[in-house]
């Protein structure tokens, strides 16, 4: 092997691995309870700007329901990627789950166009004041938090989350009926 080969052998990982530190690192807050008073979601195909209060309000609204919470950017290149998976998993598990995105760290005019490019089908808001991403502890984009039934945060995926993890983890939120294919 030559030594440009070598080198690029070399670099190629550590490149990989310091953009995937930049996007993805630890998430919190695991644990986490909503405590807000309960409101509906936001109708879908709009961006409601929504600040911590309005955000566990919508999550509240959603007890008895597990939920799953994307925090995407439209400048975000694993948001990309992953944002047709979360609209297929939101389409298959409909009536079972609820999906709710949340764009923060945008412009508005972006992420509406961003929603309008992959037919989002779920609600999203707008966190323009960046409450929603600090009290979810955000630490990387995208990061996709899991909910269970009561409004508790249960995990966390720092980074695209794979089809076999999403899948895995809303079946872990549906229960044992779910995780066992009855």
């Amino acid at each position: 092997m030559t030594r440009r080969r070598r080198a690029w052998a070399l670099a190629l990982p550590v490149a990989a691995a310091v953009l995937t530190a930049s996007c993805a690192a630890a998430a919190g807050p695991v644990g986490f309870r909503v405590e807000a008073p309960a409101r509906p979601p936001p109708a879908v195909g709009t961006l409601e700007a929504v600040g911590d209060a309005d955000f566990q309000g919508i999550v509240a609204g959603l007890r008895g329901t597990p939920v799953v919470v994307n925090v995407w950017a439209s400048w975000c290149g694993p948001c990309r990627v992953e944002m047709p998976l979360l609209e297929r998993a939101a389409r298959r598990y409909r009536g079972q789950v609820v999906f709710l995105g949340v764009s923060s760290r945008d412009d508005r005019r972006p992420a509406e166009a961003f929603l309008r490019r992959y037919a989002i089908t779920y609600p999203n808001v707008f966190d323009g004041s960046g409450a929603v991403r600090r009290r979810l502890q955000l630490r990387g984009f995208p990061t996709t938090y899991f909910f269970d039934r009561d409004g508790v945060l249960r995990s966390s995926v720092v980074g695209g989350v794979s089809e076999q993890t999403l899948a895995a983890r809303v079946r872990a939120s549906l229960g044992p009926s779910a995780r066992s294919g009855r």
